[in-house]
């Protein structure tokens, strides 16, 4: 949340919005592939139907009421930078389907209903291959993050004094898998890895769950302590990417890194 932002800068908040909602609605391909012009079609035979088959004096009221619902998946944009969290990201494809349902209501013809069938197929197709690309990019991101879990694990055994004593661990820059899918959208599926830029927490927390259990997160004195060390150190997968210094485990991943202890 910035609200600060959007009270310093309202004007920039209110053009990422607007430009986030054309992008969205109107249609840009990073998002939904090369078929996105078939939602900006969506939005416009509402708008079209009520024009053509609505009581005069209640379309500005209808048009008004599309404007509100097409506003309302953005509601959280002033106070996000102007940008849409991907939590909320759902209400857009709802928006879109309630469009076309609302549709079928005020036309009421069967010629009307044959377009609607149609783009909804098409929109339907697109949609299964967004969430298949989404999947292939998990199931890689995935597949990555257990192998090199398991890699650093084997690392820190060949270092550690005591063969399976819990010892801290710090964990030092990021590492990123080379997509072979095409990343659809921005924040999902990333590498825990990469996540949050290499947060240790994040990192150790990962690990502990896929069943390393004993490995825990270096405390901010630790870390302060040892952290001068890593400019010695080679960056993974080099032999000696990990160590073991004054009782405690580092890790480099990368040369750089602007997280603090």
């Amino acid at each position: 949340l910035s609200i600060a932002n959007l009270i310093h800068h309202p004007f920039r908040i209110i053009q990422h919005t607007f430009e986030e909602i054309f992008a969205i609605y109107v249609g840009e391909w990073v998002h939904f592939n090369k078929l996105s012009f078939i939602f900006a079609a969506i939005l416009c035979i509402l708008p079209i139907s009520i024009y053509f088959h609505a009581e005069k004096n209640r379309i500005p009221y209808l048009y008004f009421f599309l404007f509100i619902i097409i506003l309302v998946p953005f509601s959280f944009n002033p106070i996000m930078n102007g940008s849409l969290p991907v939590r909320v990201f759902i209400s857009a494809p709802i928006v879109m389907w309630s469009f076309l349902f609302m549709t079928t209501l005020i036309t009421r013809n069967k010629y009307c209903d044959y377009m609607i069938i149609s783009i909804a197929s098409i929109s339907f197709l697109d949609i299964s291959y967004i969430s298949s690309l989404n999947e292939s990019l998990h199931w890689q991101v995935q597949k990555y993050d257990e192998h090199l879990a398991s890699d650093i694990y084997t690392r820190i055994n060949n270092v550690r004094s005591v063969p399976s004593k819990p010892e801290p661990v710090q964990f030092f820059g990021s590492m990123a898998p080379s997509p072979i899918y095409r990343k659809i959208n921005h924040g999902n599926y990333d590498s825990y890895f990469t996540w949050d830029n290499g947060n240790p927490y994040r990192i150790i927390f990962y690990m502990n769950l896929i069943g390393y259990t004993d490995i825990y997160p270096a405390s901010v004195e630790q870390c302060n302590k040892v952290r001068k060390e890593f400019a010695s150190m080679p960056a993974m997968p080099s032999i000696g990417a990990v160590r073991l210094v004054d009782g405690i485990i580092l890790v480099k991943l990368s040369n750089n890194y602007d997280r603090n202890c």
